[in-house]
């Protein structure tokens, strides 16, 4: 196959192979076996496998380091909220929420 002739295009053709674009009937057309396919879908599958457990655990570190932060926040500060915007949007809707009723009780 012309793109595996030499080690530059090889590499450059399953990098672009990791993200969808590879012909698996030309794989196959050129070989004599199923070999060289099967060897190609493993290479594959290991390569996203290890790239996929590459994102979480990058992701994993993360949000490690923000609860660290919130922990540290919790001490330091005890009207802390690990909700943030969200608790304070809940608590102004409950607070309206309590006028208007005792609004309409007084009427």
């Amino acid at each position: 196959m012309e793109d595996f002739y030499d080690q530059g295009p090889a590499i450059v053709s399953l990098f672009r192979a990791l993200f969808g674009d590879f012909d698996l009937d030309e794989v196959m057309n050129q070989s004599s076996g199923y070999m060289n396919a099967l060897l190609f879908l493993v290479y594959l599958f290991v390569a996203i496998f290890i790239m996929l457990s590459l994102f979480l655990a990058i992701l994993a570190e993360a949000q490690a380091a923000v609860r660290e932060r919130e922990a540290i926040k919790k001490v330091d500060d005890p009207n802390f909220n690990e909700f943030g915007v969200m608790h304070t949007c809940w608590d102004f809707l409950g607070f309206g929420y309590r006028r208007v009723r005792q609004a309409q009780i007084r009427v």
